[in-house]
């Protein structure tokens, strides 16, 4: 049946001429140029009006120049290499609604093709009538193209072709349609998509989109109902004198995703008076030279991403303004270091939800800035709006970037960094309103002196609760005794907000704590201290003269890590000082079961000792462990008269210190740890070789190094090395007290001078603090007598138990540098010891020694320990 045909009831339309005449094509073969294929049996021409009805027969190809004055197609239509001219309509897939639910569809292809119509509509008439429209390197010129139109399906692609019309609508009066560009040219002075409650959408692919001329617009979703897509990808440009989206209560989406991808206009308005949402992302950009408002009018909501779970793209225009309607800008992107240029301003709210962006306008906005994950910086001063509050959550982290910035009230659940980067102090931010802790943290950076310390800091204007944590780094301060403290919290309003120290805070020697009021500072604010509270001045008794003002006597607080310090460097020192008698060769080398010289001996000692010191602030306690094992032999000996002798021989060890430092102030603690190696070279002599009396001179020389490590409480673990040179001189005489057959008396005085050469790496830590060893080049003296006896059971044993009492005087204390303080290990000055042991020859060629001491010095200085030796003679 022949179908009553519609025209479109827009202005764009221009009307058919009267003298047209109907022909319809009947498909006996596909060659539009033979006339059989005509039901008039004649061609049709430049006035005729052609319909073309489907499914039977074959559709018409156009493979040479046609005009005609309209061509109604709902079948299918090919034109290839050649050229159509329609005078009026070209309509495919349309039709008037009266086919009793009948379903029609058209088709128009062209190929290298030209067409020239006044109007082209594809798809329309109604839901069941469809239209599309596929062009492959061809050039279509129409006043008007609509795709989608009154409650139609049309469907139009582009492909490497161009398009050059007044007027595209995509999706329009009810209709539903989508235009597919794709590596093509289009111009065109209005572009509609989804206009008038019509559903449409356009992609724009590697293809160029120029809505040109004063006052071109594109409309993006329009009325209620309407709803436009415009999606420009993979390199695609859009450019426009104006676009709304979102107008008359429609919605309108765009997205500019990818490389060189762009939408470009003088004036954007993101939500006129309905909805819209405009994502850019994965380098995408927004160009606008004058306008970007987002939900202009009351009741209009827009929402700008940038990024969608992906890179985020950009936005190039001065000043993006909300609106009064409901205005969004979220961050949702996949950056490390995402730049924002533009300046917000009016009534909207701004969301981080992932990456890291960096503000770099002077923004004025109001509404919330809600930090959901992620990070917010600061690019310059005052980047952070001072008419937004600002709610941090737990994932989110707010970066002042050293930059100066004023907010209104806060709601921290987060993180807040003055300056993440820690490369400089002094930043200061101020909350203009409340201050609500929900357990997030606050980062400061100092450099922690004393009370005019350069810090940042943080001032709130109103009122604060809940809790938070406060870090504190130190940017090469040297740390400090402080007297009201560094004011590093302002508070004008109520102060019920605690804010709790995360980690310790230390700068050289110095540990500082986080104190509300400081030592005698405004009880509202919050200080770092590096002394303990004054002790309140006791009150005048009726003075007769102007009282003295009062003293408040600040005692500073020293690191546990300088006696963790001190404490590896005097280990490193003394752990491998040895005396003759340890190496078992105090007794004449005379076998006593033979009585033959020998003139080689192999020996091993080990030796394990305990230490408590204290520091000369009188608030450190260290416990020491120490373990030393040596071993060597003699490797030549020899005689100058025949009756004395000397022998030379090499030895190495192996030695480990762990110390535990405590603060009696803070309770902080600090772990030491030391271990290294020895090698050296001793040598004896001997007066009387065959007597047990008489003097003997005993020297060595040693090369030590070390490994040492120092671990505080909350701090990074410190590695550092050691290393140097160790000598000593002993003497001493042998007196023959009394004896008889079984047993024999001596006493020994002893004199032994022992320098120590073993200096630490000058090191800096982890905070910045430069950590350098005192006491070096310590000369050790020490002066004693000792008394023994020798019993001799036959020639199966020989039993020596000896008692020894020992002054040691040290001409260098032990001690660290950190920074500008140096702090020492009291109590190793002057030192007593007391020893007793015994030595035994249990078996031929082999004896052994075990013995225990015990040392005293000032300060609670104590130093137990017992060693054992054992000597082979061959």
């Amino acid at each position: 049946m022949k179908k009553k045909y519609l025209s479109c009831a827009v202005s764009f339309v221009l009307s058919v001429g009267a003298e047209a005449a109907p022909v319809y094509w009947t498909g006996n073969t596909s060659d539009w140029s033979d006339s059989q294929n005509w039901d008039i049996g004649i061609l049709p021409g430049e006035n005729d009006e052609v319909y073309i009805d489907g499914p039977n027969g074959h559709f018409p190809i156009i493979t040479d120049d046609i005009s005609v004055s309209s061509i109604d197609n709902n079948y299918h239509l090919a034109v290839n290499d050649a050229k159509l001219v329609v005078a009026n309509t070209l309509r495919v897939g349309i039709a008037e609604p009266d086919l009793g639910g009948e379903s029609l569809t058209g088709r128009l292809s062209l190929l290298n093709a030209t067409v020239d119509a006044s109007e082209i509509t594809v798809g329309g008439g109604s839901t069941e009538y469809t239209g599309f429209l596929n062009a492959v390197s061809s050039e279509i010129n129409t006043k008007n193209l609509l795709i989608g139109y009154l409650y139609g399906n049309g469907h139009g692609t582009l492909s490497e072709s161009s398009l050059s019309t007044e007027a595209i609508l995509v999706g329009t009066n009810r209709g539903t349609g989508q235009l597919d560009i794709r590596n093509s040219e289009v111009s065109t002075t209005y572009l509609y998509i989804g206009y008038t409650m019509g559903q449409g959408i356009v992609n724009v692919d590697n293809s160029r989109v120029n809505i040109f001329g004063p006052g071109t617009i594109a409309i993006v979703g329009e009325r209620a109902g309407g709803d436009g897509v415009l999606n420009i990808t993979n390199g695609g440009i859009v450019t426009s004198f104006r676009l709304l989206s979102g107008v008359l209560g429609g919605h309108g989406e765009i997205n500019v995703s990818g490389q060189n991808s762009s939408l470009s206009t003088n004036s954007l308005t993101l939500a006129q008076s309905g909805s819209a949402i405009m994502t850019v992302s994965d380098g995408g950009e927004i160009n606008t030279t004058s306008e970007f408002l987002i939900a202009d009018q009351q009741g209009s909501n827009g929402v700008l991403n940038i990024g969608n779970n992906s890179a985020p793209g950009y936005v190039n225009s001065r000043v993006i303004k909300f609106g009064n309607g409901a205005g969004m800008i979220n961050f949702s992107h996949t950056s490390d270091d995402y730049k924002f240029l533009s300046q917000i301003t009016g009534d909207g709210t701004v969301n981080i939800w992932s990456g890291s962006t960096t503000l770099q306008g002077g923004n004025d906005y109001t509404g919330n800035t809600n930090l959901h994950g992620g990070y917010l910086r600061a690019g310059s001063d005052n980047a952070f709006s001072a008419g937004s509050d600002f709610n941090i959550g737990k994932d989110g982290v707010l970066d002042l970037n050293g930059y100066a910035q004023t907010v209104g009230t806060v709601y921290h659940d987060g993180t807040i960094y003055m300056n993440e980067a820690a490369s400089s102090a002094g930043t200061t931010l101020t909350v203009d309103g409340d201050y609500h802790g929900q357990g997030g943290t606050l980062v400061f950076n100092s450099q922690l002196a004393g009370d005019a310390s350069i810090t940042d800091s943080m001032h709130i204007t109103g009122d604060t609760d809940g809790s938070s944590y406060v870090t504190v780094n130190n940017l090469g301060g040297q740390g400090a005794q402080t007297v009201e403290g560094i004011e590093i919290i302002r508070v004008d309003g109520n102060s019920d907000g605690q804010f709790i120290q995360r980690g310790r805070i230390v700068a050289g020697a110095y540990d500082y704590n986080l104190v509300q009021g400081g030592n005698g500072g405004n009880s509202n604010n919050w200080y770092l201290t590096s002394s303990t509270e004054p002790v309140d001045p006791t009150e005048p008794v009726d003075p007769t003269e102007p009282p003295s003002p009062p003293v408040f006597p600040n005692t500073s607080i020293s690191r546990p890590e300088a006696g963790s310090y001190m404490t590896n460097l005097a280990a490193a020192n003394e752990m491998f000082m040895t005396r003759l008698e340890d190496r078992g060769g105090d007794r004449m080398y005379t076998d006593p079961f033979t009585g033959e010289k020998k003139l080689t001996s192999m020996w091993i000692r080990t030796e394990g000792r305990h230490l408590d010191s204290r520091d000369s602030s009188g608030q450190l306690n260290t416990d020491e462990n120490r373990y030393v094992i040596q071993m060597g032999g003699d490797i030549a000996s020899g005689t100058y008269t025949g009756t004395d002798i000397w022998r030379t021989g090499l030895m190495a060890g192996y030695g480990s210190s762990h110390s535990t430092t405590d603060s009696s102030l803070t309770g902080y603690r600090s772990e030491g740890n030391v271990s290294g190696y020895s090698v050296g070279l001793y040598g004896t002599w001997f007066r009387n070789a065959d007597q047990r009396t008489g003097a003997y001179i005993d020297t060595w020389l040693q090369y030590a190094w070390y490994d040492n490590e120092v671990q505080g409480k909350g701090l990074a673990k410190e590695k550092y090395d050691s290393d140097g040179l160790l000598a000593s001189v002993e003497g001493g005489y042998t007196f023959h007290l009394w004896g008889d057959k079984h047993n024999d008396v001596f006493i020994q005085p002893q004199v032994q001078v022992v320098w120590s050469g073993v200096t630490m790496d000058e090191h800096r830590e982890t905070n910045g603090t430069r950590v350098a060893g005192k006491g070096e080049n310590n000369t050790q003296s020490r002066l004693g007598v000792k008394a023994f006896m020798e019993h001799r059971s036959g020639k199966e044993s020989v039993w020596k138990p000896y008692l020894a009492a020992n002054w040691l005087h040290n001409s260098e204390k032990s001690g660290v540098r950190m920074d500008d303080v140096t702090l020492y290990d009291e109590g190793r000055k002057d030192i007593g010891e007391a020893k007793l042991g015994v030595e035994a020859s249990l078996i031929e060629k082999l004896s052994v020694q075990v013995g225990v001491s015990s040392r005293f010095g000032s300060d609670n200085y104590r130093d137990t320990g017992g060693g054992i030796s054992v000597r082979y003679e061959f």
